[in-house]
């Protein structure tokens, strides 16, 4: 029906913002370890750099530890494909 086709528009748009978010909060977790190290890297100046709540990165991290795990992982991907792109991305931090 209509319905159900709009129903899974919304859930397929919902869904792309969904990653987009997590996208740019693993992001945003690689900048701040790349100026910051591991020690210094804390949740709440990734929700500060995105001008997000805590909370929000929580939704999609439960835990710093699962974070800092996928944040690793994101920028182990991205070197792949790009060598040396996350390296030039960390504008927002200043250098």
């Amino acid at each position: 029906s209509a319905a159900d086709e709009a129903t899974d528009h919304v859930t397929e748009r919902h869904r792309a913002t969904v990653a987009r978010r997590r996208q740019e909060i693993l992001e945003a977790t690689c900048e701040i370890l790349i100026k910051r190290g591991l020690a210094a890297t804390r949740i709440a100046d990734v929700a500060r750099l995105l001008d997000i709540s805590t909370g929000l990165v929580h939704y999609h991290f439960a835990t710093k530890d699962e974070l800092l795990v996928e944040a690793f992982r994101y920028a182990a991907e991205a070197e792949l494909r790009a060598p040396g792109i996350l390296l030039q991305s960390t504008s927002r931090l200043g250098n």
